[in-house]
């Protein structure tokens, strides 16, 4: 320390331009000189496959395809900024990965794979921008009329006996929104963010097939506005009435409002028939997927415990980003073993009662 405060006292009585450089060459060497994990990437190639997983939250021939993908995008930089060297493909998404799965700070990740906080800052970004970039190509509805009986015949087999006792069939995926916590967006107040459980959060609207991979999403919406309003706002119900037609259906809970392409339980006031609570218990068993699905989500990937971004954007994309990598799980084959699935918070729907549509991505900051 003295010996650093003796060049800061040679440097700052000369007044040449070379003294100048030198000087912001060493205020940029104490602004990086947190302690930092050295080779940590060196230690991950040495981890066994189940290690990995763990850590990672993913399989290894997952994290290497995308991987390999990522390099090969236009969003990861051939080259550095004035000198500067670039960090590689695999730090990118290893870095990244270790924040989404791990609860953990930003400054966490960042000392863990030997880099400065504003540089984890951007490789996050970068990932970011590109898993949204593909999010259109994992999260999608089928659009052939064979891709739509696929999903429905997969629903039939799953809910047989609520298909029998119902005669509903063609049924394409179930939706519901969940509570993403976060911290109270800057130039935000926070009352306008805080749902019915008291915590500040936005919610995430998804719907999903009978394998609990999302089919639409949407997102940024404050959670103190109810699951109708949110569904008006995604435009989804202009989407699902062409893409249903008259032989598809959508499954949602009483928040909904009841469509020929959106099917409700019967409201519960005390005077159901038994063949309607029979209906309603077996529309809940089929409904269920989409619980799941969250809870899926949210275990995998534990920094949606509770979010810690500045903005409802950059939120929103993290948001987007998790649901994009569950999918790309699910076509891998990637299980999450569900024994060791931990406590994720409330994984609940929204009523016990949206970024945005991954199609029509806008996202919406409220408050």
């Amino acid at each position: 320390m003295a010996e650093m405060l003796y060049l800061f006292d040679m440097l700052l009585e000369s007044n040449d331009s070379s003294s100048e450089d030198e000087l912001n060459l060493l205020l940029r060497h104490v602004g990086d000189s947190k302690p930092k994990i050295n080779n940590f990437i060196n230690i991950v190639r040495e981890f066994d496959d189940e290690t990995f997983r763990k850590n990672f939250r993913i399989r290894r021939r997952t994290c290497t395809r995308m991987i390999e993908h990522f390099e090969n995008s236009q969003f990861f930089p051939k080259t550095g900024e004035r000198g500067v060297q670039v960090k590689s493909a695999e730090t990118h998404v290893l870095s990244f990965l270790w924040f989404a799965g791990n609860k953990c700070c930003m400054r966490d990740v960042a000392g863990r794979f030997g880099m400065a906080e504003s540089t984890f800052h951007t490789c996050l970004k970068r990932i970011l921008d590109y898993l949204i970039d593909i999010a259109p190509t994992f999260v999608s509805f089928p659009t052939s009329q064979e891709g739509k009986l696929h999903i429905s015949r997969k629903f039939e087999d799953v809910s047989i006996v609520w298909s029998l006792i119902s005669g509903i069939t063609g049924i394409l995926g179930c939706i519901d929104g969940t509570f993403i916590p976060i911290r109270t967006p800057v130039h935000k107040l926070k009352s306008t963010y805080v749902n019915r459980h008291d915590f500040p959060s936005i919610t995430l609207q998804a719907i999903c097939d009978s394998d609990k991979r999302f089919l639409d999403l949407f997102t940024g919406v404050s959670s103190k506005i109810h699951d109708a309003r949110v569904f008006k706002l995604s435009n989804l119900s202009n989407k699902l009435r062409e893409l249903c037609g008259v032989d598809f259906h959508i499954l949602g809970d009483a928040a909904y409002p009841l469509k020929q392409f959106l099917i409700t339980p019967y409201r519960d006031y005390g005077n159901l028939s038994p063949e309607q609570t029979i209906f309603n218990m077996k529309f809940s068993r089929a409904r269920v997927k989409i619980e799941n699905a969250f809870g899926l989500l949210k275990q995998r990937f534990r920094q949606l415990i509770r979010t810690d971004f500045d903005t409802v954007d950059m939120t929103s994309k993290f948001i987007v980003s998790c649901c994009v990598l569950h999918n790309m799980c699910i076509d891998e084959g990637d299980d999450w073993v569900e024994e060791e699935q931990e406590s994720a918070g409330d994984n609940s729907s929204t009523n016990n009662a949206g970024t945005n549509d991954v199609c029509d991505h806008e996202e919406r900051e409220r408050g």
